[in-house]
């Protein structure tokens, strides 16, 4: 085994020294390819217009889909009448949900439960972990009813796009409507309409974590209770590339190949396969360059085995591309969580123990419960709460399902907490910033272990917050609020601390091929990026391993019939699960090299040394490049694969990622206009493989989260209707609307993989939303606003302002 696998403490001594010095991406400050800010490989096919998205790719033949969608959030489906659709030009077919009933098709596989020894077990109301949840039933398309606008309904298969759309138009479906509930408060209650018979109230998970009695106890005790309540509004992902799907059934081989955008192709294939109730050995998936994702995409979409199902009959390729409009009303969603806290205090400002209530809202179908575990795992968010008592709930709606989005549940519930301390040390006269620093988690309780079970790796919190408040200048603040009053503007100062935690699928795989001819390493790998660099960063790990150059390192994935086993890219998995199983396959393809390489050489293989990809006689010039051992070994007749390695590796144990944002805003208190004039950033992501890159996801991370504070929100009207179905409705973040960001690493190494890894693409997002509220109320407090609900339009702000000086004069 390499040396460097078996002895963190070199990393941790390292990295402590490394992150000490000034980040200059001019600069390489160590020797190898870990830690150093290569620019991405990916970048120049992707900026030339070389990049392999779906809907890039075209099959001879091909006919088009279009879908015909309810336009109701609740009705029966009488019938469907596809007389008149059949008889337009073009049209090859049209299905409904009675030709998949009759084709034998079955239902997705959605699998919702967080399924790793360290997730916090969610449950059906009055039941036990581990029990069945009813979590819906997701045909490709329905035959009873329609659960949400925008569910698909009806299928039309063309010549061309043109054509389905056309037919798509004359499609009849006679509905029923009925009552329909899409608010999540609503949905809870007792008469609400029911989404699903089998679940007459709505609430198909009720769990409780925690020491309730503790709890108690120590509210009796306390000085102080604090209570705040949160609606953390629906979101959609947005991603730049609306999904698309192009299916092909070979009638020959009794193969079906699909191209088609997703979080991890090993998951789709699986599910795909069980749909179609085929052997999964006949399903290929292909997903190459994949436009944007934020868990958008992890999960199975009905139109994608609708693709390959389609090809099957009418015998042609069949592709589907959704427009915007489509995806704006039909996309897996994210967000949508009612949190109730209350904090517990003595007279010094120490925590004693909180009471959370959370209300999940999954919409028609139950996806994903990651955002509701995940979010109640980090309830205490970075601080030190002896005592904690929280209960969990999720309800069904009449709107799309949600899913994992970007950090999944965890900005949520570090809003809400962030918001709650912020609002407490104001109104119980305590310094924000020293009330924090009372009750940090502290480096020397690590691992910690929090009041409902979840155990922090590593962190030192109080060092990111010091970190944060140099970067913004802190001092600073109070000259420039007074040149703002100046000018007419209210400059406000937000801070957040997060924790967050990273586990994901637990299982991953990595094999290493020596490309036969060529100077190249082919590292197979069951991830799938969707902008976060995996090309170059993945090929760095395995080239510091392996002692080679960046570029002799190529990262294959996003095919199924290379890769075979692989959990997908979400919950900041990637880096650690992949990094962590290739640094495993480098050191098993070391070894067998070596074995072979001292054969060659004659030698005793612990004569043997290797150092920058050469094996070679110690105190001899003697020596093999591993390139030069493959070429040996095609030489003497040996299999192609001969040196090739492949290895699994499962890691249940979760990282704990951590940070402090700090930002400025200037709030036109005329117009209610907010801009973000400084915004600083620290963050804990473990080891950075390449810090450049971490930057990146870091600014991509918070202008998510900021778009969710300030403009972004899915609407419903009272009848249920969407009223965000286009950019003309929907709020998106510009870069017009950011300063220059400030941003520091902080890496504090996690003891619990050889790279000392955390994550790095989602801690921009988990403070942002607090951050961004704690600064516009902040600005707005001497005026009377104490709080503001997201998003934080000029209008809300404006109607907020004149409330709270209205109601001073009164």
């Amino acid at each position: 085994m390499n040396d460097k696998f078996q002895n963190l403490g070199y990393f941790i001594e390292k990295y402590t020294y490394i992150a000490s010095i000034p980040k200059i991406y001019g600069a390489i400050f160590m020797s190898g390819n870990i830690g150093e800010p290569v620019r991405r490989k990916e970048d120049e096919r992707l900026l030339t217009g070389r990049g392999r998205f779906t809907d890039d790719f075209n099959l001879p033949g091909q006919a088009y889909a279009a879908v015909v969608r309810s336009p109701y959030p609740h009705a029966l489906i009488r019938s469907v009448n596809s007389t008149h659709a059949l008889r337009q030009p073009g049209v090859l077919a049209v299905y409904s949900g009675a030709d998949c009933v009759d084709d034998g098709l079955g239902e997705i596989p959605h699998d919702p439960l967080p399924k790793t020894k360290f997730d916090l077990k969610l449950h059906a109301p009055g039941k036990a972990a581990g029990d069945p949840v009813f979590i819906g039933i997701h045909t490709l398309l329905p035959v009873d009813k329609t659960r949400y606008v925008g569910e698909a309904i009806v299928l039309v298969v063309a010549e061309t796009r043109a054509q389905a759309l056309d037919a798509a138009e004359a499609v009849e479906v006679d509905y029923d409507p009925l009552p329909a509930v899409t608010d999540t408060m609503d949905a809870a209650e007792s008469q609400a309409p029911s989404v699903w018979d089998d679940v007459p109230d709505n609430v198909l998970i009720e769990t409780f974590f925690g020491d309730e009695a503790a709890t108690d106890t120590a509210f009796a005790e306390a000085d102080h209770e604090f209570s705040m309540s949160f609606d953390i509004g629906r979101v959609t992902g947005v991603p730049l590339e609306s999904r698309s799907a192009l299916g092909l059934y070979d009638k020959e081989t009794g193969r079906y190949t699909l191209y088609a955008g997703s979080g991890g192709v090993v998951r789709q294939k699986r599910e795909i396969a069980a749909v179609l109730k085929e052997d999964a050995e006949n399903i290929r998936v292909l997903a190459f360059d994949v436009g944007g994702n934020f868990g958008t995409r992890n999960r199975v979409y009905v139109e994608f085995p609708l693709m390959a199902w389609a090809s099957r009959k009418v015998g042609r390729p069949v592709k589907y591309t959704a427009a915007r409009s489509e995806s704006f009303i039909s996309d897996y969603q994210g967000r949508d969580l009612r949190v109730d806290l209350q904090l517990a205090l003595d007279r010094e400002g120490r925590f004693l123990a909180l009471r959370a209530s959370n209300l999940s809202n999954v919409g028609a179908r139950c996806v994903s419960l990651s955002p509701l575990s995940k979010g109640a795992g980090i309830i205490t968010g970075s601080y030190h709460i002896p005592a904690a008592f929280l209960r969990a709930r999720a309800v069904f709606s009449n709107t799309p399902p949600t899913n994992a989005y970007r950090s999944s549940g965890r900005p949520e519930i570090i809003f809400a907490i962030e918001r709650l301390i912020d609002t407490a040390a104001h109104e119980l006269g305590f310094d924000p910033t020293v009330l924090r620093r009372k009750n940090f988690v502290t480096p020397e309780e690590m691992p910690y272990r929090n009041a409902v079970g979840m155990e922090y790796d590593s962190g030192a919190y109080e060092a990111g917050l010091d970190k944060a408040i140099k970067l913004a200048d802190w001092d600073g603040f109070e000259a420039r609020r007074e040149e703002a009053h100046l000018r007419g503007k209210r400059l406000g100062r937000g801070l957040a601390h997060y924790v967050e935690s990273s586990i994901g699928t637990p299982v991953e795989q990595a094999e290493i091929h020596v490309r036969e001819g060529e100077s190249l390493i082919d590292v197979v790998i069951g991830t799938q990026p969707s902008g976060q660099g995996h090309e170059t960063a993945f090929a760095q790990v395995a080239a510091d391993w392996l002692g080679l150059p960046v570029d002799q390192v190529r990262i294959v994935l996003g095919d199924t019939d290379i890769v075979k086993v692989g959990g997908g890219s979400h919950s900041g998995r990637s880096m650690r699960m992949a990094g962590t199983v290739i640094v495993k396959a480098a050191d098993s393809f070391i070894a067998k090299a070596k074995r072979f390489a001292a054969e060659c050489l004659e030698a005793a293989e612990a004569d043997v040394a290797f150092a920058d990809g050469r094996y070679a006689v110690v105190g001899t010039d003697r020596g093999f490049t591993v390139f030069e051992l493959a070429a040996l070994a095609r030489e003497r007749g040996l299999a192609p694969d001969f040196l090739s390695v492949i290895e699994d590796n499962e890691m249940h144990t979760p990282v704990f990622p951590n940070g402090c944002h700090i930002c400025e805003v200037e709030v036109d208190p005329e117009t209610g206009h907010i801009q973000i004039v400084r915004y600083a950033a620290v963050d804990d992501v473990g080891r950075a493989i390449n810090p450049l890159i971490v930057d990146g996801q870091t600014h991509g991370g918070l202008v998510q989260g900021v778009g969710q504070a300030m403009w972004e929100q899915c609407v419903f009207d009272s009848e249920g209707q969407p009223l965000c179905g286009s950019f003309m409705d929907y709020g998106m973040p510009r870069a017009d609307h950011f300063p220059p960001f400030q941003t520091e690493l902080h890496e504090i190494p996690s003891p619990t993989n050889p790279l000392g890894v955390k994550a790095g693409g989602e801690g921009g997002t988990t403070a942002a939303l607090g951050v961004i509220v704690n600064a516009v109320v902040d600005a707005l407090r001497d005026l009377g606003v104490r709080d503001l609900k997201m998003p934080l339009t000029p209008l809300r702000v404006w109607e907020a302002i004149q409330a709270a000086q209205n109601s001073r004069i009164l």
